[in-house]
């Protein structure tokens, strides 16, 4: 047999398993689909038990996630987008802190996730908000979620940002761009670098929308919880502090409430109010 028909024959014997593949995942898939939207509806009737309004509708599909930690050393990356190609790693970092300057400004980084940086002498923006979602992108920002500009006096606007990893949301964690006459002089909050490179650390995948939902209601007492109505849940992650000082994210869900919001840790099942 020829090499191009031998080729055309290997194309085609993939095309086909990868038709046949489909053909099983997709019906599988619907079927997963189905069994936890009646899981759902048996959630919502649970909680009109106990008298708070739940509608099934706004309850999300389950995301498979496992417990992350982010590469180290993307700050340079990040100042270099920020301040451009003269930034300096400053002397004086340590294991927990990353400073950079150059004639633009300057920057630093902390490695629980802090951030704040200074700007002089850029230029104009004719709109704040496009040029936010441009250098966030540079700077290796994955934008969740970009609120404002709002105005904060004078020629003054500010825009929030909430960073995203693995195409969820990162809660308790927001990033404030403040502009002056247009020119962005400021950027202060959260950022957490380095989600080019993630490692999973845990074996255990988090737990469903509804076994979060079931979380919650056992905690009513402990917590104190009096609401009368759920008004949105989302799956997400939160940072956690570890011995080693490594950025790593545990997965969760943030349930908001009519008289507050609270995350269900998604590998310990345990509820806190959130932040």
């Amino acid at each position: 047999m020829s090499g191009p028909k031998i080729k055309n024959l290997i194309i085609l014997i993939l095309a086909l398993t990868a038709a046949f593949l489909l053909a099983l995942v997709v019906p599988l898939r619907m079927s997963q689909s189905r069994a936890e939207q009646a899981q759902h509806a048996q959630i919502a009737e649970l909680y009109a038990g106990y008298d708070v309004q739940l509608d099934s509708a706004i309850l999300p599909r389950s995301v498979t996630l496992y417990t992350i930690e982010l590469g180290a050393g993307a700050e340079d990356t990040a100042a270099a987008a920020l301040l451009g190609s003269g930034a300096v790693r400053q002397s004086g970092a340590t294991r927990y802190t990353a400073a950079y300057a150059s004639p633009d400004g300057h920057c630093e980084f902390s490695r629980t996730g802090g951030f704040d940086a200074v700007l002089t002498g850029g230029e104009a923006a004719p709109d704040v908000r496009k040029h936010a979602q441009k250098l966030l992108r540079a700077m290796g920002y994955s934008v969740w979620s970009l609120s404002g500009p709002v105005s904060a006096g004078e020629a003054e606007q500010t825009l929030t940002a909430q960073q995203s990893l693995l195409g969820v949301p990162v809660f308790e964690a927001a990033l404030t761009l403040s502009y002056s006459h247009g020119v962005l002089t400021q950027l202060s909050g959260t950022f957490f670098p380095g989600s080019e490179t993630i490692t999973r650390v845990s074996e255990d995948a988090c737990i469903s929308c509804a076994d979060a939902m079931i979380a919650l209601l056992n905690s009513r007492d402990r917590l104190g919880w009096v609401g009368s109505r759920i008004e949105r849940v989302q799956q997400g992650y939160v940072y956690t502090e570890t011995a080693a000082g490594t950025l790593r994210f545990v997965p969760g869900w943030r349930i908001e409430t009519d008289t507050g919001a609270f995350f269900v840790n998604g590998a310990t099942r345990e509820v806190r109010a959130a932040e």
